[in-house]
């Protein structure tokens, strides 16, 4: 009976050794998953705050380009404001003459030109000057809309 004892003692013994093998592993490989996740989660933190950094410099240089455009369009507007005047002065003065198509035919050029203009020139005047500021500041726009654009893209 004593070496039935001693069998049974061994083998509780030799299953102990191969639960706490099996334990010693465990821990192990869960210390080392840990560690992995540690790193990892280190990495990423790393990562996200050098990706935060990247996106505050784009976002800075991005700013710069914007307001640079929006002072170049500002700059744009004022000339088309000048330009609008410009044109209005020079169809008074005589120095610019309006196309065919912005002509009266029913009106002779001698009763248009006598004294001050009449009604219908003073509008195609309007007219005219107006397409020439509508038109300088869709070209303003543009070009700053372009410049913004330019600016992302580098």
């Amino acid at each position: 009976m004593t070496r039935l004892y001693a069998y049974g003692a061994a083998l509780i013994l030799i299953l102990y050794g191969f639960w706490y093998y099996g334990h010693t592993r465990y821990e192990a490989g869960k210390a080392k998953g840990d560690a992995n996740v540690a790193a990892i989660v280190a990495r990423d933190a790393n990562e996200l705050i050098e990706q935060k950094a990247v996106a505050a410099a784009i976002e800075k240089r991005q700013e710069a380009v914007t307001a640079a455009a929006e002072r170049q369009m500002m700059q744009d507007n004022a000339n088309a404001v000048q330009k609008y005047k410009d044109t209005i002065a020079a169809l008074r003065a005589g120095t610019v003459r309006l196309r065919h198509q912005w002509t009266c035919p029913g009106v002779p050029a001698a009763a248009a030109s006598a004294g001050k203009p009449d009604a219908d020139t003073a509008l195609r005047e309007q007219g005219a000057a107006d397409l020439i500021r509508l038109a300088a500041d869709a070209d303003a726009q543009i070009r700053a809309l372009q410049a913004v654009l330019m600016g992302e893209r580098k």
